[in-house]
């Protein structure tokens, strides 16, 4: 009895270092995918069933090695989840320090949901732990846990679905799902704003843009379309009450890209007092500075931002849209 004992405990630690070395490589040497946001809510949702098998191998393991009173046996559910929350808070702060990786405090709730989740639909099968209709009450708990975690996941693929439909326009301010793909920083987004002075009845008009002037203001077009061949220019209508032109800079960037001097198109771009139409021929954007040619078939971001603002400034922009 005590030979199969060591023997089961042997397999537990390994089944747990085999979890600890997946997760591990997982997190830290596995690469993220692209800025893609449907694969990056995939990628993150990941979190829940990997930290769920992590707790389960801890709770296996100590059900193993400690023996509980019958009255007790929910100590080891206990320190099985308290064990995955240290884990996974600590893997977290390692990735502060990893300059390929990002730390997130939402990620810390996904295992938290993931470790809960597995550990009360594990529950639910073990007879010293419920019975009868708590074990209803602890798998609707653990099914609207990993729910709750795939919500980005759905939010994210409706917006690409919605993206699809709307090319060659490239981005929607007037829509919820639309802005779900922008990333303001330092600028105020007012979808439907019309100026007071009003622009002419032919310019349409889909957001109001406020950049900010205390910190560096962008616009991040997360996930555009990704294939632009067989169009010729990147068109911006926007319209300025100011009394004098304000520059924005360009930047478009393939899934290739590196972060090097001039891996990327970047350009400046003056929008006048009164209605701008600005055209960027596509040509000029596959060829970067680096000497490289953009994969016009993959593009994977646009960024917009404020050049030289030395106070807030507010324009009024229609759509960005390949023609």
């Amino acid at each position: 009895m005590i030979r199969n004992r060591w023997v089961g405990v042997g397999v537990g630690v390994g089944v747990l270092l085999a979890v600890v070395a997946g997760l591990t490589t997982a997190q830290q040497f596995l690469p993220r995918p692209s800025n893609n946001l449907w694969w990056h809510a995939v990628y993150n949702a990941g979190h829940v069933p990997l930290f769920g098998l992590f707790s389960l191998a801890v709770l296996g393991l100590t059900m193993l090695l400690v023996r509980r009173p019958r009255e007790h046996h929910h100590r080891h559910y206990v320190f099985a989840f308290g064990v995955t929350v240290v884990a996974g808070c600590l893997i977290e702060i390692i990735q502060w320090g990893a300059p390929a990786r990002t730390a997130e405090l939402l990620d810390v709730a996904r295992n938290i949901a993931g470790s809960a989740a597995f550990l009360l639909l594990m529950a639910t099968f073990d007879p010293l732990m419920a019975r009868g209709s708590k074990k209803t009450v602890l798998r609707v708990t653990s099914v609207l846990l990993i729910a709750v975690s795939l919500i980005p996941v759905g939010f994210a693929g409706a917006a690409i679905v919605r993206r699809n439909a709307a090319f060659p326009r490239l981005s929607e301010f007037g829509t919820w799902l639309g802005r779900y793909l922008l990333d303001a920083r330092n600028i105020e987004l007012e979808p439907a704003s019309l100026p007071e002075s009003g622009a002419p009845k032919a310019i349409p008009l889909a957001a109001r843009l406020t950049f900010g002037s205390d910190r560096p203001a962008l616009l991040v077009f997360r996930s555009p379309y990704p294939d632009w061949s067989g169009y010729e220019r990147l068109e911006l209508k926007a319209f300025s009450e100011l009394d004098r032109p304000v520059r924005l800079r360009v930047r478009i960037v393939d899934e290739e890209w590196h972060p090097t001097v001039g891996d990327f198109f970047l350009d400046v771009i003056t929008i006048e007092p009164g209605v701008n139409r600005i055209l960027i021929p596509l040509s000029r954007v596959r060829h970067v500075a680096s000497g490289r040619e953009m994969d016009m078939t993959r593009v994977d971001q646009i960024v917009l931002s404020a050049v030289d603002a030395r106070e807030p400034f507010s324009l009024w922009v229609d759509d960005l849209r390949l023609e």
